[in-house]
């Protein structure tokens, strides 16, 4: 797929760009537009998409690993979701909760306890219970990495939202999965 990106771009230094910036980004961007649209070929399309939007805007960046860069192609990719689950909706089309992809990396979500098999799938579906507004800020700090801060401005939204949101769904999570032992440990 990159080789079809990297035939849109015209110039070398562009090209050169643009394919750190895949290799880098591809990854993490795909699973952070999976968990907003909960289907492997949405959120392929989301970022093919995005892609295609980021090469017609393509400057060359100083450092792509700066904070500016990455708001920039997680905002282009979240609008790319956005646009595509509105679509969806237009159409009438029931929004598919496919699964999951690991988004809880390095157990950084739940102590280690949590992730034996059962209490992670409880932990998954509980996550797909939630629309896109409550998982974007939530993937985005914890699996990304983002700050309050970072995620807030990629979503429009004050940090004390971004703060709440994230707080919600990891209390429902942890609810969920607390609900799940003490129904074990009663057997």
């Amino acid at each position: 797929m990159l080789q079809y990106y990297l035939s849109l771009i015209e110039t070398e230094e562009d090209k050169k760009t643009f394919s750190e910036i895949y290799e880098v980004y591809q990854e993490s961007l795909y699973n952070y537009s999976f968990s907003l649209l909960k289907n492997a070929s949405d959120a392929e399309d989301a970022l093919q998409n995005a892609f295609c939007n980021i090469i017609r805007a393509m400057s060359v960046p100083e450092d792509i690993h700066s904070t500016k860069v990455k708001n920039y192609l997680y905002a282009t990719v979240h609008h790319c979701c956005v646009d595509i689950l509105r679509e969806k909706q237009k159409r009438g089309c029931e929004i598919s909760v496919d699964l999951y992809p690991d988004i809880f990396p390095d157990n950084k979500l739940l102590d280690e306890q949590y992730f034996v098999n059962e209490t992670y799938r409880e932990a998954i579906e509980k996550l797909k219970s939630f629309s896109p507004e409550m998982v974007a800020p939530f993937t985005l700090y914890y699996y990304n990495n983002f700050s309050y801060t970072q995620v807030a401005n990629l979503l429009n939204i004050t940090e004390v939202a971004a703060r709440k949101r994230v707080s919600r769904v990891r209390k429902a999570i942890k609810a969920a999965i607390g609900k799940g032992e003490s129904d074990e440990q009663k057997k």
